[in-house]
């Protein structure tokens, strides 16, 4: 992914790891693909181990240190995040979602890895009755990017709470700009 652009917004530098590093960082990526598998098909304890042991792994490649590992914890902090939504664990579900956003805050910023983390977080927030900061939080997202190239698939997904918030105003031309916008992200992510 080094020479992808979205690997190189990451900064990745896998030419400077040692071939171990490599297959260390490798396998806790399969671990971590694992445990999304696992929670998308409904096995929250097995999706939590695997995940888990993915984030145990990659920590132990210099310490965490490397690009690739970050981003790769933080969709760790968002998938067990989204583990502890469903099982009713609010302010665990909290607290990763925002460690997810932090991690890449400190390490990315104005990244389209950020900005997806940063999405989860809002749609959270939406599901959980913090309508006003969700739809404050989305609109500074759809606003945040301009180049609309370095937005992964998945960005599609995560701004539908948005649109949801949005479509319950109704007759509003301020929410229908908001559609608008949002929506020209969601049908073009990664053109």
């Amino acid at each position: 992914n080094a020479d992808s652009k979205f690997g190189q917004q990451l900064g990745a530098q896998s030419d400077e790891l040692l071939p171990d590093e490599k297959v260390q960082i490798l396998d806790g990526q399969a671990m971590q693909l694992r445990g999304t598998a696992l929670r998308l098909t409904g096995d929250r304890d097995g999706a939590r181990e695997a995940l888990r042991r993915a984030d145990g792994e990659l920590l132990a490649v210099r310490g965490g240190k490397v690009a690739s590992i970050t981003w790769m914890r933080a969709q760790i902090f968002g998938d067990l995040g989204a583990i502890a939504e469903e099982s009713g664990s609010s302010a665990e579900s909290s607290r990763l979602y925002r460690e997810a956003v932090a991690v890449l805050e400190t390490n990315y910023p104005g990244s389209a890895v950020l900005l997806n983390s940063k999405a989860r977080l809002a749609g959270y927030l939406a599901r959980n009755g913090q309508l006003a900061t969700a739809e404050s939080m989305f609109s500074d997202i759809v606003h945040s990017q301009p180049d609309t190239s370095n937005l992964p698939p998945s960005f599609a997904n995560v701004l539908r709470p948005y649109v949801d918030l949005l479509l319950k105003k109704g007759d509003d031309p301020k929410a229908d700009a908001e559609i608008f916008a949002a929506t020209q992200l969601m049908i073009r992510p990664g053109l």
